[in-house]
């Protein structure tokens, strides 16, 4: 699967068709969804086919482009990178008519009445502009879940001011073919009234007016046989209702309303309401589930898994961080010890011979031994004698030393 095209993210794919493959995709630049189409060039062996195919391509987006309407795919932008050509555009949340016939059975008959409304109005505003659809079948009429309808892939358009198609050369699904574009016949927008009647009636009913195994005989039914009529098919409904479809289907485009919206208009007159509900819209959208137009893609899934298990990663870094500093608030540092003062010893003027112990202030016991007192004595006695004599001491000791010679 190819990872980016242009400026677009591709996600998912959502769909094939006769041209190409189309992705959900994501245009980063304004955050926008989108539907990209791009071509499958493996399936084309030669250079004319490839250029053929670039051909209908760019009268896709010619024609499309020129269209803005509420019921047609809006087309963005049409590029070509690496050699492969791509379409940008609108993308819608919806099933094909074609997955709800699928289911088999008719319609609700509002349901189908209001999409065949839509579908008419949507037409004859292409053929307005001089747009033929040319392929305009189930599987390119888009339904979302609020009842909106979108029509897509004008790939076989013709523009009528243009010349885009080769002569002889037939284009579109048999089924929902028109006569004369069977016979490659120059085709207006009563081809797109005739493919308009075969969805109704397919709606209606829950099977085609032109029903067979192989693309030529149901070729040949389209051009040489009558279908069944409708209330034959669903006895529910009015004969009025088989002939509204029946003229829409006329072999002859002359004999055809002369637009899309005058054949609804008649066909919704002329239809009475069945108290039997047939496939209602959001019933099917309820049994159908996710599908491949709305249903998340893979890798958005993966992405949002990293995602969450990276939150989640964040949050236990935060949390253990957190739990850190509030350990390491709450324990008290260790108590620093200090030594206690030493206070120095003082000499007491006890006897020699006996030890005095007591508590000072502090409460520590203080010993002075008797060495120690003796030498205090001693300096005591020593700083006695060498006190200065007076004069009378002075004359007896004179007066005795006298006395002594003599």
């Amino acid at each position: 699967m190819i990872e980016r095209i242009g400026p677009y993210r591709l996600e998912e794919e959502i769909g094939r068709g006769g041209m190409g493959i189309v992705y959900r995709g994501f245009d980063a630049a304004i955050g926008r969804t989108v539907a990209v189409k791009i071509i499958r060039p493996q399936q084309f062996s030669t250079a004319e086919e490839d250029a053929q195919l670039k051909l209908r391509f760019a009268r896709e987006a010619a024609a499309a482009g020129k269209l803005s309407h509420p019921n047609i795919v809006v087309i963005y932008q049409l590029g070509e990178e690496n050699g492969i050509q791509y379409m940008a555009m609108e993308f819608i949340a919806g099933l094909s008519l074609e997955q709800f016939l699928a289911r088999g059975g008719p319609m609700e008959t509002e349901t189908a009445l209001s999409i065949l409304r839509q579908i008419a109005d949507a037409l004859d505003f292409a053929h307005a502009e001089g747009i033929v659809h040319r392929d305009v079948k189930p599987a390119n009429i888009l339904v979302r879940a609020d009842g909106r309808v979108k029509i897509t892939d004008f790939g076989v358009a013709r523009i009528l001011s243009q010349t885009l198609t080769q002569a002889g050369i037939t284009v579109g699904t048999p089924s929902y073919m028109a006569p004369e574009q069977i016979l490659a016949a120059r085709v207006d927008g009563k081809a797109d009234q005739f493919s308009l009647a075969v969805i109704a009636y397919q709606m209606l009913s829950g099977r085609k007016p032109f029903d067979a195994g192989t693309g030529p005989a149901v070729i040949y039914q389209i051009m040489n046989a009558e279908p069944p009529s409708l209330n034959d098919v669903n006895s529910r409904l009015t004969p009025e209702c088989a002939e509204a479809v029946h003229r829409a289907l006329a072999k002859d485009p002359d004999r055809r309303y002369p637009n899309c919206a005058t054949f609804v208009k008649t066909l919704t007159e002329s239809v009475a309401v069945s108290p039997e509900p047939g496939i209602a819209l959001n019933d099917f959208y309820t049994a159908q589930g996710p599908s491949l137009r709305t249903r998340r893609s893979p890798r958005k899934d993966r992405n949002i898994a990293y995602y969450a298990y990276g939150a989640l990663g964040l949050i236990v870094l935060v949390v253990g961080i957190v739990f850190f500093l509030w350990r390491t608030r709450t324990v008290a540092p260790p108590a620093v010890q200090v030594p206690a003062k030493v206070e120095p010893a003082v000499p007491s003027p006890t006897p020699a011979t006996q030890v005095n112990s007591e508590l000072d202030g502090g409460g520590s016991e203080r010993v002075l031994r008797s060495d120690q007192i003796r030498s205090g004595e001693k300096k005591a006695k020593k700083t006695q004698e060498q006190a200065p004599k007076t004069d009378e001491e002075l004359r007896k000791e004179i007066d005795d030393l006298l006395s002594t010679k003599n």
